[in-house]
């Protein structure tokens, strides 16, 4: 992992991936006159890329303030950290990365957010259960946890630092490390809520 997220070419397909998303969603010139825009930056990906790359592998990279902001999604409001985009292409290199270490730990019945494992692939496999075990009584629980992510503890106390911790030593990278230090930072974000206050 820590020579993916030292090398520019890691950077590189990350911006070419965000610039087709714009693509397909129309969002491509939105901020155009921004220097920091979606479309400058893709126009000097190769440069932008080496300079994230040698910042990041020297230690150097700080990552701005995330910015609060409430969003509705499917009649609940939601509140979102907004990222510079700069900082999102750091952030989404960190997580396709930490999402391949991941994969192998992962319970092949667990479907959220995981590539190739689609709604149609959830149901040819509970299909194929209930022709297997015809014979017994199926039932179902519907639910939802409130509010999931937003309640999972991030402090010095939580379980997660010790689970990433593991995680990451299995790729060589150690708790004193910048690396480390620039994951956590990402998993604990300083942001400004609503009002501007840090």
């Amino acid at each position: 992992m820590q020579s993916f997220l030292c090398q520019a070419k890691s950077y590189i397909e990350q911006i070419e991936f965000l610039h087709q998303k714009a693509l397909k969603t129309h969002k491509l010139f939105e901020g155009i006159n921004d220097p920091d825009s979606l479309m400058n930056v893709y126009s000097d990906r190769r440069r932008v890329a080496k300079i994230l790359a040698k910042q990041i592998q020297q230690g150097l990279y700080q990552p701005s303030h995330a910015t609060q902001r409430y969003i509705w999604v499917k009649e609940k409001r939601r509140l979102v950290y907004c990222y510079n985009l700069i900082d999102k292409v750091v952030i989404s290199t960190i997580a396709r990365e930490l999402t391949k270490l991941l994969e192998p730990r992962l319970s092949y019945a667990c479907y959220a957010f995981r590539e190739r494992f689609n709604c149609h692939k959830v149901i040819c496999n509970l299909s194929g259960y209930l022709r297997k075990h015809k014979r017994q009584q199926v039932f179902f629980y519907k639910t939802d946890v409130k509010s999931y992510f937003d309640t999972m503890p991030v402090d010095n106390q939580s379980l997660l630092w010790q689970q990433l911790n593991d995680l990451l030593r299995s790729s060589g990278i150690e708790q004193g490390d910048c690396l480390w230090q620039l994951i956590a930072n990402f998993v604990r974000s300083p942001s400004l809520n609503t009002d501007g206050l840090l």
